[in-house]
């Protein structure tokens, strides 16, 4: 089964990397139109898809992963119709830190109240509202528009993303950017805070998916 690029989650923290987890972990796609989808219900391999995180401040930035718990796409007429995703919290990595130390330190914050408030948070989620075709000239075919709750406040958010299915089963790849001042997470936030210099902490941060799912129900 072919993969997707892998890239994604992007800013709430301090400093370091220079380039971006797309540079890194990029593989080329080649330009195609949309395929036409099995019809079904399909479940997300958890143990196969995997999530990223991005952020930076105004030099450098981490980056890291996150796991999925579960979750459920719905194809009808050939498309992605609706489905639902839950992030596990508590599985935040960072990927770029060499110092075992500042690694721990950094995966702690982010996992505290100034961030994500994993103890009492400890799942996101993600729900599909409405799915429109791509007319951007990036090489995507949907964008998919959803509810994003973390930390119990839900705010809309668009994801781009390209799908492709075997008929079985099918892979995919998709990108956001949240604007984590909207979950009251404001920390080091230009927009709340002056004179931060190199403390200030971008309020967009980048979540990009590479999944992979198994029809688990036919289409009616």
């Amino acid at each position: 089964m072919k993969k997707f690029a892998l890239l994604i989650f992007a800013a709430t923290l301090t400093l370091l990397t220079g380039c971006s987890l797309s540079e890194q972990n990029s593989i080329e796609v080649e330009e195609a139109s949309a395929s036409v989808l099995t019809d079904g219900i399909y479940a997300i391999d958890v143990e196969a898809s995997t999530l990223y995180w991005e952020a930076h401040k105004p030099i450098g930035g981490h980056m890291g992963g996150i796991s999925l718990e579960r979750g459920e796409l719905n194809v009808k007429n050939g498309k992605p119709d609706s489905g639902s995703f839950v992030i596990d919290m508590k599985s935040i990595t960072n990927t770029d830190i060499k110092n075992e130390s500042f690694k721990t330190n950094l995966v702690n914050h982010l996992k505290s109240d100034d961030f994500f408030s994993v103890a009492d948070y400890p799942t996101a989620r993600f729900d599909i509202t409405r799915v429109l075709p791509y007319e951007g000239e990036e090489n995507y075919d949907y964008e998919i528009e959803g509810d994003l709750s973390i930390r119990d406040i839900t705010d809309s958010i668009t994801l781009l993303t390209r799908v492709e299915s075997n008929g079985k089963s099918l892979s995919g790849y998709g990108r956001a950017e949240v604007d984590r001042t909207k979950y009251n997470i404001n920390i080091r936030s230009g927009s709340f805070f002056e004179n931060l210099g190199d403390q200030l902490v971008k309020d967009v941060f980048v979540l990009e998916m590479d999944l992979t799912a198994d029809r688990v129900q036919e289409g009616s």
